[in-house]
């Protein structure tokens, strides 16, 4: 069996990780997706026989331990061979569980929290069991308005471009990294790649419901992500955090870092290391000598799954540092009083600010990108990403206008000197900050 067919049929076991019966066997061992008729048959016959199982457990060893023989593998490769470790040792409701290979167990992360003292800080707010950004918010009054400004992209043309994949390019796939590598997915989805851990924050992939179309692919597909040590939650709304990913990437039993009382969502999908932390709270991550440390930081926004939730999980932003960098990314919020300052006073040196650009016009939840670049030159960071656009249409500008707004801006002679330092690389396009300068910035044209 070549190579090639090694991996794909290794990749077939890890995407039906959870479904033994989507998967036929031929006799010279090569797995194919099974027909509707295949499954049905296969599904049937589990309830009463492990036989088709034990068998595809059979070939998956034979697949493992081909590739624990081949020396060198791309990049790709290395992501899949992980994840499947990963599962074959961690995941127990799998059928890979259990798989005699001799591929080590990749090595899982050791966690500490901690959290900053000062009574000066930005504190949480809570009124009848629920967050407000301040006291006496009118949260349901806000919730109808924001609903109000989000409709007109519900139903309207949602780009003018001729192509709007023009916006994204194919991630380059790396398994780790020990510099920082940033990747942006498109609207709020980022992963960050340092000290050789693999970070993914706010994992959104797909449309929002049945009204909110993703107009462009992420910049990495949700099953090509590679072994993640850590998820981070902004706050719980559908385009920030999406049920399919959070499920999907359980299986590789990352450590997920939520806002409070937003665990329990978590826990329910399989999560055996949750922490929902409070504003200032930092969770280490610990490996291999290296650590990384993720610091919860408020936000002025809002939070709600249904009608009913309205603000009873809380929200943040967070620091991301490993002792060469520092990263902040803002989640979703608006130009809260005196956040951007306390901030840069905790942290110092900022090398990356990563500040939301859009929706306009929702000044109390969201930063627009005139306010993006006042938190920017607030925060005094080496470089700003502007984010939060990009994939769906959010309000009455269609996808491309944060875009030429924020060229605008930076065009005006007071933000001039911002120009050089505000970075917009393509969906998909992995950078550090050391090659930014060769970062190919979006251009576009309808």
């Amino acid at each position: 069996m070549s190579i090639s067919n090694v991996f794909s049929n290794l990749e077939l076991c890890f995407l039906e990780k959870n479904s033994p019966w989507n998967i036929s066997i031929y006799p010279d061992k090569k797995l194919e997706r099974a027909t509707f008729c295949e499954r049905a048959y296969y599904y049937v016959c589990s309830f009463f026989s492990s036989v088709h199982e034990n068998h595809l457990k059979t070939v998956c060893k034979d697949l493992l331990k081909k590739v624990s023989s081949f020396d060198l593998l791309q990049e790709k490769q290395k992501i899949l061979v992980e994840k499947v470790s990963a599962c074959v040792y961690r995941t127990n409701s799998s059928w890979l569980f259990g798989i005699e290979t001799e591929l080590q167990n990749p090595k899982e992360t050791e966690i500490h929290l901690t959290a900053t003292q000062r009574e000066d800080l930005i504190a949480p707010v809570r009124e009848n069991g629920r967050f407000v950004n301040f006291p006496g918010e009118a949260i349901f009054s806000q919730f109808l308005e924001t609903l109000r400004l989000l409709v007109p992209g519900m139903f309207s043309k949602g780009t003018n471009l001729e192509d709007v994949n023009s916006l994204r390019k194919d991630w380059e796939p790396i398994a780790h990294s020990e510099h920082l590598e940033i990747t942006w997915l498109g609207h709020a989805s980022m992963l960050l790649q340092l000290a050789s851990f693999n970070l993914l924050i706010d994992p959104a992939f797909d449309s929002v419901g049945m009204l909110f179309k993703r107009y462009t692919k992420p910049g990495i597909a949700l099953e090509d992500l590679p072994l993640l040590d850590f998820v981070g939650v902004s706050h719980n709304h559908d385009d920030h955090c999406q049920e399919r990913a959070v499920s999907f990437l359980s299986d590789m039993q990352p450590c997920a870092m939520v806002p409070k009382h937003f665990d329990t969502f978590f826990k329910e999908k399989g999560y055996a290391r949750v922490h929902d932390t409070s504003w200032w709270e930092t969770i280490t991550l610990k490996k291999d000598e290296k650590e990384v440390t993720i610091t919860s930081i408020p936000a002025q926004h809002g939070s709600m799954r249904g009608v009913t939730d309205i603000n009873t999980s809380h929200w943040q932003g967070f620091v991301v540092q490993d002792g060469n960098s520092t990263i902040y990314v803002a989640g979703d919020t608006a130009l809260q009083e005196g956040l951007f300052e306390q901030v840069k006073d905790v942290f110092g040196k900022i090398d990356l600010a990563v500040l939301p650009i859009a929706p306009e016009r929702e000044l109390l939840m969201h930063l627009d990108c005139e306010q993006s670049l006042k938190a920017f030159e607030i925060l005094d960071a080496e470089l700003m990403l502007p984010y939060h656009f990009g994939a769906y249409r959010q309000a009455k500008e269609v996808l491309e206008d944060p875009y030429t707004r924020l060229d605008e801006l930076l065009k005006q002679e007071k933000y001039k000197h911002l120009s050089e330092k505000v970075i917009l690389p393509k969906i998909g396009e992995r950078f550090n900050l050391e090659n930014i300068s060769q970062t190919s910035q979006v251009e576009v044209s309808a």
